[in-house]
């Protein structure tokens, strides 16, 4: 049943479903508690990845990486986004990623469906100059939508639930 101009129409001749933005906002979640003032994080193509989950259904459109105070920097960089049984539910494959910001972002080629309540791992193959780090909280709430992340065995470095590199996820939030 439809409402048109203020009489209410039964018709099944239309099927209506959501239409996606062709630009939609993306939010960056961020589980920075403090920042380090300085570029200390060594980047040797070892492993960052960070568990999480969410609450509420979401597109991932990709990760938020610290970045270096050499500008501009330039990083070889590999992202891929792990569902529990580790399988590569979005990959960017090893490229060169020249900034000169102290953050930055690495987006997906097309946004991954984020269920909730189930966990999902962010995992960074980086090398280049020493970058930022972050202190974290394990547990950010955004408008409802509440963040929790975990320690990953896929980490080869110190980056955990509290220390490291990934300060934040670039999110559509569906609500």
């Amino acid at each position: 049943s439809r409402l048109i101009v203020g009489y209410s129409v039964k018709d099944t001749s239309f099927i209506t479903t959501p239409r996606r933005q062709n630009n939609p906002v993306k939010i960056p979640i961020m589980r920075i508690k403090n920042e380090t003032i300085v570029c200390k994080w060594t980047l040797t193509g070892l492993i960052d990845a960070i568990e999480f989950e969410v609450n509420k259904p979401l597109l991932l459109h990709g990760l938020i990486l610290y970045g270096s105070d050499s500008l501009p920097y330039t990083y070889k960089i590999e992202v891929k986004l792990l569902s529990k049984s580790k399988t590569a539910l979005a990959h960017v494959s090893e490229k060169r990623i020249t900034e000169s910001t102290k953050v930055f972002h690495v987006n997906f080629d097309e946004p991954c469906n984020i269920t909730p309540n189930e966990r999902y791992t962010a995992w960074v193959k980086m090398s280049g100059p020493k970058c930022y780090r972050g202190d974290y909280c394990d547990c950010v709430d955004y408008k409802d939508f509440i963040f929790k992340f975990f320690n990953s065995n896929e980490s080869t470095t110190s980056t955990n639930v509290t220390y490291g590199q990934i300060p934040g996820l670039l999110c559509c939030l569906e609500e």
